[in-house]
């Protein structure tokens, strides 16, 4: 995904201006709160007229066709989608620089150099399949995370999620659909693990299920 290769790129250009751009760009992402970045992507939208400020659908949608429908659809979606996304999208990218960098250091990398492999063949081959293993775990919990964490971008953008719907139910205290919420969100968390398993053992042919 871009996290992986924003990852990998900023690892192999290590200490160089990409790499400071992008290590730079992640850290002030990490470190605006989910509800500021909305209220300035809201501003934003506002003040240029380019996305609409809340909603799903535009008030013409009935009028438009099938291609106008879905185009209106990701025209409403890009502003919480960026607000949802960019935070893991940042931390992934931290996190696969790190181990990759962990990775080159690695005594079967500098063999692999020695016998005089391509920069890319040593990367792409050898590295990247074991150091993008704590990504692909840490991918399980994302599905869970994207359901249950997206409630303030929901609040903020106006958009009608199981975030938005789930705290209002908390408020009038209905039970029956908390629990829902709760219990889809557990299956997401449950899928998204399996997935990371399963991708586990086709990245890496050391792990293998009985």
């Amino acid at each position: 995904g871009p996290s992986t290769q924003l990852g990998v790129f900023a690892a192999v250009r290590q200490h160089k201006w990409q790499d400071r751009v992008l290590s730079f760009g992640a850290f002030v992402w990490l470190s605006v709160p989910e509800v500021l970045s909305g209220l300035l992507l809201l501003l934003f939208a506002a003040s240029t007229g380019w996305f609409p400020v809340g909603g799903m659908r535009s008030l013409d949608w009935d009028q438009l066709d099938a291609g106008g429908k879905l185009a209106d659809l990701l025209h409403h979606l890009t502003l919480p989608a960026i607000v949802v996304g960019l935070i893991p999208l940042a931390a992934r990218m931290r996190q696969m620089r790190a181990n990759l960098l962990d990775v080159l250091r690695l005594d079967y990398v500098t063999t692999a150099r020695a016998k005089g492999l391509a920069e890319g063949t040593v990367i792409f081959k050898h590295a990247l399949r074991n150091a993008i293993n704590p990504l692909i775990t840490l991918f399980g919990y994302t599905l869970g995370a994207l359901v249950s964490g997206s409630f303030v971008a929901e609040i903020i953008f106006a958009w009608p999620g199981l975030g938005r719907i789930t705290l209002e139910a908390i408020l009038t205290q209905d039970q029956y659909l908390v629990m829902g919420a709760v219990l889809m969100a557990s299956t997401m968390l449950i899928l998204g693990n399996l997935v990371a398993d399963l991708l586990l053992a086709v990245a890496d042919p050391r792990i293998a299920y009985d």
